[in-house]
């Protein structure tokens, strides 16, 4: 679990959690919602990995406003996915469109 900063533009911070272990491990990634009185209970958004052994969601960060767009992106470690090689992704997540 991690600060992802303001990922819907609402105003409150918001957190990711991965979860690498889903699905034999393919892997998520859930974002949920700051508010004035607290966290969303269910995610915002929900990202998936691309394949078994990929491991997606393994590490979770903000990355600060990636795209330029003013609003927070989240980038997602995946060290599984092609043979072990790994990948990092930032997802679309609520505020991209």
């Amino acid at each position: 679990m991690d600060a992802a900063g303001d990922v819907d533009g609402d105003g409150y911070a918001d957190i990711v959690i991965g979860a690498d272990r889903y699905k034999q491990f393919t892997g998520r990634a859930y974002v949920y919602a700051g508010s004035p009185t607290g966290l969303s209970t269910s995610p915002v958004f929900v990202a998936t990995g691309e394949s078994v052994n990929n491991h997606f969601g393994y590490s979770v960060a903000g990355a600060g406003d990636v795209d330029g767009d003013g609003q927070a992106e989240v980038i997602v470690g995946a060290y599984g996915h092609d043979n072990w090689t790994g990948r990092a992704y930032v997802p679309c997540t609520p505020g991209d469109g």
